[in-house]
């Protein structure tokens, strides 16, 4: 069924055409839900647009537009401060409310996509440590989009990119190798940027019972072994903190794999054919300026290693040849000065680069006590996601860590998350869910349950509250589309949240099982889609819908 925003657009359209006023550019038509019930459900600023570099004023040709528009699917339509104001009907909002009662956990989903593939990569953290908060996020917002473009009729997979080669990976090694000799009773210190945590502890006495063939070993055999424990050590534990989390990756891409001569070989080969290539300092630089870069980039250090930003570019070519139509990347702040490098390389190679979408997820910052934790990953100070699960719970963690634009700096306050009251956001919400589950079983032994689409009476829902709960329930689809349109679930959760307190406020004003029996059918009903549509909404965010609290 059509959204209520996507309904009006088209409306527009047609009166637009019919008129002749003019054609504005659709996608510029911007409808939003109204700040105040006063103002009516949706206000368009299509006046505005129409009226740049013409004679008549907003307001005038809103005017024009209302006066064209007819009544039935509108309870009325007015012009204020140039913005032209829709109030839908009941019957139109109730259409929804059957929808959703219909679809259960289905409700919001729309065939956008049309089928085409999409590849979301997210976390990508390196194996040198336990994932910890900022992972956690990451994490979490990528697992709601690829949950949102399947949604919207996308075939969308998520991977996940191991980095398990270079320098880092060579510090973790010589960490764990100092560990076990100092478990040994060695003298021995770490690395100067090597790895404290306690972690790196574990992993050496992993290897108590094999120290002495392993420490006999030559130093770059040892150094080999000492990395390929502590990876897939390291590895296993990510994943099993992501399942954790409830978080299962489809694809496991390794840095390691395109560090050859079939990776990183042919893409330096094919830059070089290009004459994109030259040398300085002892070093191989490529021409990225010729691509928009700000500056030239390093390939290939004067010491023979090779940058990031080799392998990284032969593992986006090979995303490119496995044929995704689209290509997301979620990366942390400390990366953004990586992407215009990257699409230059993709770009001199053939690809287009500028297809790769980046979206870029801030750091988080733990509140304890109203006190900030500090936090270093090398250092060994952090809060492992693990342990931030154990404490708040996996609900409140990823409800949490999706309040916020991706973009924007997030305070996680530990305290609140763990509260079991209204405070608590997640908790607000599943309450919600819990009551009606509630009412509908107070209902079902009294031998009173919902009555079928068909059977019920939308003009009974008079109440304002009632109005409002079909209203919101009918935005539901919008909402899903807008997450997608800027990559940021962060809508649900507060969409959520308005859901769950018009339901609250409803409840608290109105009695749903009474002796008027039809009165009561048809609000179980509404109760029932508000249900449905809370549950569809935590899903779509990976947080459960318990059904007793």
């Amino acid at each position: 069924m059509t959204s209520p925003k996507a309904y009006i657009k088209n409306v527009i359209a047609g009166v637009l055409e019919k008129t002749g006023l003019g054609k504005p550019e659709l996608d510029k038509v911007v409808v939003s839900p109204s700040r105040n019930p006063r103002w009516g459900d949706y206000s368009t600023n299509c006046g505005f647009l129409m009226a740049e570099g013409g004679k008549k004023t907003p307001s005038e040709i809103s005017a024009e537009i209302a006066r064209t528009i007819t009544a039935g699917t509108f309870e009325n339509v007015e012009v204020q401060s140039g913005f032209i104001n829709f109030t839908m009907s009941r019957d139109f909002l109730f259409r929804f409310v059957a929808e959703a009662q219909g679809a259960g956990m289905g409700y919001g989903r729309n065939e956008m996509g049309g089928g085409s593939s999409v590849l979301v990569e997210f976390v990508s953290a390196n194996p040198t440590g336990p994932l910890v908060v900022a992972n956690a996020r990451a994490a979490a917002i990528g697992d709601s989009l690829v949950r949102l473009f399947n949604h919207c009729g996308y075939r969308a997979e998520s991977e996940f990119y191991v980095d398990d080669a270079g320098r880092q990976v060579d510090m973790l090694g010589l960490s764990v190798e100092a560990r076990l000799r100092q478990l040994l009773g060695e003298d021995a210190e770490l690395p100067v940027d090597g790895y404290s945590g306690d972690y790196v502890i574990d992993l050496a006495r992993d290897l108590e019972g094999d120290a002495k063939s392993l420490l006999s070993l030559p130093p770059a055999e040892r150094l080999t072994r000492f990395k390929e424990h502590a990876l897939d050590r390291m590895l296993s534990r990510q994943k099993a903190s992501l399942e954790f989390f409830g978080v299962n990756f489809d694809h496991w891409s390794h840095e390691s794999s395109f560090r050859s001569e079939e990776g990183t070989g042919r893409l330096l080969k094919n830059l070089a054919d290009k004459g994109d290539i030259y040398e300085e300092g002892g070093a191989l630089w490529f021409r990225s300026t010729r691509y928009g870069d700000e500056r030239d980039r390093v390939l290939k250090k004067s010491t023979g290693d090779l940058t990031y930003l080799v392998a990284d570019s032969a593992y986006h070519r090979d995303k490119f040849d496995r044929e995704y139509d689209r290509i997301v990347d979620l990366f942390g702040p400390d990366h953004i000065a990586q992407v215009p490098s990257l699409r230059a390389v993709l770009t001199a190679l053939g690809y287009p680069g500028d297809r790769i979408e980046v979206l870029i997820v801030q750091w988080v910052t733990l509140i304890r006590g109203g006190e900030k934790l500090s936090m270093s990953k090398r250092g060994g100070t952090f809060i492992t996601m693990d342990e931030l699960v154990e404490e708040v719970g996996r609900d409140a963690s990823r409800f949490f860590f999706l309040m916020r634009k991706p973009s924007s700096h997030l305070d996680f306050d530990i305290d609140l998350a763990k509260k079991t009251s209204d405070e608590n956001p997640v908790y607000y919400v599943q309450y919600a869910h819990a009551r009606i589950c509630s009412i509908l079983r107070f209902a079902q032994e009294r031998d009173m349950t919902p009555p079928p689409a068909d059977d019920v009476t939308p003009s009974l829902l008079k109440e304002p509250e009632e109005r409002e709960l079909m209203s919101r329930i009918a935005s539901f689809g919008d909402v899903v589309v807008d997450c997608l349109a800027d990559l940021s679930p962060h809508r649900i959760p507060f969409y959520l949240q308005d859901l769950a307190s018009s339901f609250h406020n409803f409840y608290h004003k109105h009695r749903v099982v009474t002796d008027n029996e039809p009165l009561s059918r048809t609000r179980l009903f509404l109760c029932g889609a508000v249900r449905t549509t809370l549950a569809a909404g935590l899903r779509l965010i990976g947080v459960t819908a318990p059904e007793e609290m």
